[in-house]
């Protein structure tokens, strides 16, 4: 028999239960309560003649119908009607408006109408919400959370259902952070704490047998899936820490066998026996998609951790992924051959385990889809398969055992067999643990490195009453148990004080020869302390002197060599200082000539400039001579005939002038030519004159340098020849210090070797008197000792036993609050159908 005919049979077994209804509350409507309201505070600005902003509220339907921005009022969602946060004051324009709040008893009258579903009249019936509670609107936690993980805090722990014996178990899930179990049972899940085996609390799920429980990828939350076989079925999430009801998907004609919420908490993804996927918008709780593909009942749903794909199996061996967001088919994995049983996706989303009837579990790669791994993991069938954080696989079959399989198939741990089939096996979120459960109900977990059986956790937990019962009975035992250890306690203590009594007279006869040794003992510890500390004082001294001595032999060298540098150095100083000194003499004679120099190159430019004047004014006159001539002898070509001898003699005269002052001009230009010789000679020396002037200060400046690096080392040498003469110095006065020192310690040894030699004497005297006494006593301490030894075992048991006693009693008063104060409150089990007694059966199916 298969997995799938297991289910059908849970499904066709599972006989109803006699639910019980809540007390009917009182309806609150439009008609009856809210409209008066309205009229006294509202109507006279938002009716139907002035509808202010758009909203009338003086008639139901207008109500209903919202204003110019939208619906106003939404039935069951009190946080997404706008018109409760207006007359509640929470934002703004606050109504009505340049007026005090509405009194508290009204505003709760609008709340509660809201609330209930917003009913017109007293013949009303309130619609199923089109908001589902999940707040979606803030960041969501997809992996591990950064604070705790989430535990139950405050949850209820008296059972829906209590029967002797257990159903089948549909389902078992744990949390990924957590060290949390959930359990499916009759009409609940019981949470376990996966360390200490303790329940935690029991969440109602009154719309039936929950076939399948999922935790957030965040653990944050818990999904549960089921329903009534062949009648209904539906999703529903809880919060982990409270175990409140958030909301609720689905409306199927039969039970959900298969779910899971993607890892952004955005969709629901569900299936079952009417062969659909379906998926639902947690923002709204819009249907968003139906996948068809199926053509037998979906036993199996997953989303891959990263939220991209979703997984799909049904009974007749058809294996699907699907694109999560688009609910398009990404991959057809054909290979098994019966019906699948289970999906389950490792960590990084790469790879889908597949768990099916044909007693194998086969390992998917998501680029291809082709079949990496298959292995029979159970003979008869494989019931399940599901990925632990660590990479491991947990599977449960029908042939009565649980299995650890390594991420490559290989197996690594088997439980001991089952009464019946093994239906369900999950990884505890540390990977230490392993809890599987059968079809009889029985759940068991396991400690993997020993293999051994730590607890049960059974999906019909104890009622508060049979926790009270087995409490006040481990109470009872634990309270013998601490009375038992308290009087054998006693009992050791007497034994103990009466052996003391019989040592007292040898311990007193001892305690002066006792304290005698030992003020001997201690006399001679301090005084061959002493003298071991002087033997030591005089080899570290003779040790210290011997390394001073040849210390100073090294520095009276090193002084030595310092002297010498010192001199060197001085001598060097000296030289570069005369060099210096005559260098500068040759500078100041050299500058001395380039004055001269300079001197005589402006004389001869001076004289340059005279013989230039000259030479003008000499052409100048040359040219008016020549000009008178030239004058002369055109008159003469000209003149008559008697002017031509005066004319002759003029012309005569002026070409003698002029010959005389070209003669003038010439012998000026030579003078000229001269002076500009004598120029060019003077510049010519005196620039030769200021490029040994500058070469000389160059030398000079390189000298000045040497000297004053001469001189600095010259101080740095005397600095360090100073310092090894003071180091010198100091050493020797060391060394005169350490010889009068190991001069002294030699003679205190002496002194105290003669009194160590008396201390011996007199403790052998004494160690003789001691050692009958010491017989007796060694006899009375072996026996105190063991008496002790008893003693402290018997004080280590009743303090063991006094805590037992206290933790059952702080337990049993914790049981005792609570369930006197759900006895006081039963309507807060569940927000949403709980009921006001747990129903105690003993139908199993």
């Amino acid at each position: 028999m298969k997995k799938i005919s297991t289910i059908a049979m849970l499904l066709l077994g599972a006989a109803p239960l006699a639910a019980q209804e809540k007390p009917a509350t009182a309806k609150i409507t439009y008609d009856d309560h809210v409209r008066a309201i309205f009229r006294e505070h509202c109507f006279s600005c938002h009716n139907q003649g002035e509808a202010k902003g758009g909203l009338a509220l003086d008639s139901f339907g207008k109500t209903m119908e919202g204003g110019s921005s939208g619906e106003v009022v939404v039935a069951q969602d009190i946080e997404s009607s706008r018109l409760w946060d207006l007359v509640a004051h929470i934002d703004t324009p606050v109504m009505p408006p340049n007026q005090d709040k509405m009194p508290q008893a009204k505003l709760d009258l609008i709340k509660s109408w809201i609330e209930m579903g917003a009913l017109e009249n007293s013949g009303s019936v309130a619609k199923k919400s089109n908001k589902p509670s999940l707040n979606m609107a803030g960041p969501t936690t997809t992996g591990k959370p950064e604070g705790p993980a989430a535990m139950p805090e405050k949850v209820w722990r008296q059972p829906v259902v209590y029967t002797e014996r257990a159903a089948a178990v549909s389902s078992i899930a744990t949390s990924p952070w957590a060290p949390l179990a959930a359990i499916a049972g009759q009409k609940q899940i019981s949470l376990y704490n996966t360390d200490t085996g303790e329940l935690l609390g029991v969440l109602a799920y009154p719309e039936g047998i929950p076939y399948i429980l999922r935790f957030s990828r965040n653990g944050e939350l818990l999904l549960a899936g089921g329903g009534r076989g062949g009648h209904s079925g539906t999703v529903v999430l809880y919060e982990v820490r409270t175990g409140k009801r958030l909301m609720s998907l689905g409306d199927e004609l039969d039970a959900v066998l298969a779910a899971d919420i993607n890892p952004s908490l955005t969709r629901v993804a569900l299936g079952g026996p009417q062969k659909i996927v379906r998926i639902y918008s947690t923002a709204d709780g819009s249907l968003l998609h139906e996948i068809k593909k199926h053509t037998d009942w979906v036993t199996a749903l997953e989303y891959s951790p990263d939220g991209v794909l979703l997984a799909s199996g049904d009974r007749s061996n058809g294996l699907f992924v699907w694109e999560a967001d688009a609910a398009q088919e990404y991959l057809n994995l054909q290979g098994h051959k019966e019906a699948i049983t289970a999906v389950s996706w490792r960590s990084d989303s790469n790879l889908l385990a597949s768990a099916s009837a044909d007693r194998s579990v086969k390992l998917w790669e998501m680029n291809e889809g082709k079949t990496i791994k298959s292995f029979d993991a159970h003979g008869g069938g494989t019931e399940s398969v599901r990925f632990g954080q660590d990479g491991r696989l947990a599977t449960a079959g029908r042939d009565k055992v649980a299995k650890v399989f390594s991420g490559d198939g290989n197996e690594q741990k088997k439980t001991p067999g089952f009464s019946d089939i093994a239906l369900e096996a999950v990884l505890t979120y540390d990977g230490k643990r392993l809890i599987a459960g059968d079809w009889t109900g029985n759940v068991r977990m396991w400690d993997l490195e020993k293999m051994e059986e730590v607890a049960q956790l059974p999906p019909n937990p104890p009622t508060y009453d049979l926790q009270i019962t087995a409490s006040q009975a481990a109470q009872a035992a634990a309270k013998a148990k601490a009375d038992e250890a308290v009087a054998q306690l006693a009992a050791a203590d007497k034994a103990v004080t009466d052996k003391k009594a019989q040592q007292t007279a040898n311990t007193e006869t001892i305690a002066r020869l006792q304290k005698e040794i030992a003020d001997f003992a201690a006399n001679t510890q301090k005084a061959d302390g002493e003298k071991n500390a002087q033997i030591a004082a005089i080899k570290q001294n003779s040790d210290k002197q011997k390394s001073l001595d040849g210390a100073i032999n090294k520095m009276d060298q090193e002084l030595a060599q310092a002297t010498q540098q010192l001199q060197t150095a001085q001598g060097n100083q000296k030289n570069a200082s005369d060099q210096l000194t005559k260098r500068q003499g040759e500078l100041n004679g050299a500058k001395n000539q380039l004055t001269a120099a300079t001197q005589a190159a402006e004389a001869a430019k001076q004289k340059d400039a005279a013989a230039k004047a000259e030479a003008t004014k000499a052409t100048d006159a040359a040219n008016q001579a020549a000009a008178a001539l030239k004058a002369t002898e055109e008159q003469l070509a000209s003149a008559a005939e008697g002017d031509k001898e005066a004319l002759t003699q003029k012309v005569a005269e002026n070409r003698k002038a002029a010959d005389a002052a070209k003669a003038a001009a010439d012998q000026a230009a030579q003078k000229v030519t001269a002076a500009e010789a004598e120029v060019a000679k003077q510049a010519k020396e005196a620039e030769a004159k200021a490029a040994a002037v500058k070469q000389l200060e160059q030398l000079v400046a390189a000298d000045d340098a040497e000297v004053k690096k001469q001189a600095a080392e010259v101080q740095r040498l005397d600095g360090e020849r100073n310092q090894k003469a003071d180091a010198v110095a100091k050493s020797k006065a060391e060394r005169e210090t350490v010889k009068q020192a190991i001069t002294a310690a030699q003679a205190k040894q002496k002194e105290l070797e003669a009194a160590i030699a008396n201390y011996a004497k007199e403790t052998q005297q004494r160690q003789a008197a001691m050692k009958q006494a010491e017989e007796a006593k060694g006899k009375l301490v072996t026996e105190l000792a063991e008496l002790e030894k008893q003693k402290g075992e018997k004080a280590s048991a009743s303090e063991a036993a006094k805590q037992t006693l206290g933790a059952a009693e702080a337990s049993l008063t914790k049981l005792k609050e609570e369930a006197a104060a759900y006895a006081a409150l039963p309507q807060q089990v569940s927000a949403d159908a709980a009921p006001s007694e747990t129903q105690v059966s003993d139908n199993v199916n």
